[in-house]
């Protein structure tokens, strides 16, 4: 259904109500309290180097990256990264953001720390 909606701009209505469904979705399989945390790392999964491309090959070009702004716009992420990075998304975790850790006190700043 997200893949659908790539003509809307990321924080659109219809969009930001599919995220909200599937992020209620993966914290009632995930029994966890709060989503934020997971479906901040989703978005950084979709930004995988090795996971892009399958995603981008299934739903269309772009659709990867779509998603991830998606997300990111929903939970009001900021990704703030070290100057190793030179304000580039950090691309030295392999398969989930582990090197990317919350830097505020409701989760919505992130900063690199793999320096």
């Amino acid at each position: 259904k997200l893949a659908a909606k790539k003509v809307c701009s990321p924080d659109s209505y219809e969009v930001r109500e599919l995220v909200s469904e599937y992020g209620f979705l993966m914290k009632q399989l995930s029994q966890i309290k709060k989503e934020h945390g997971l479906m901040v790392a989703q978005a950084q999964y979709y930004r995988n180097e090795k996971i892009k491309p399958m995603i981008d090959e299934k739903y269309g070009n772009g659709t990867a990256e779509f998603f991830a702004q998606a997300f990111e716009a929903f939970y009001k992420v900021i990704i703030r990264t070290t100057q190793k990075h030179n304000n580039t998304p950090c691309r030295e975790s392999k398969w989930f953001p582990a090197f990317f850790m919350p830097t505020s006190e409701n989760g919505t700043e992130m900063t690199c720390f793999c320096d």
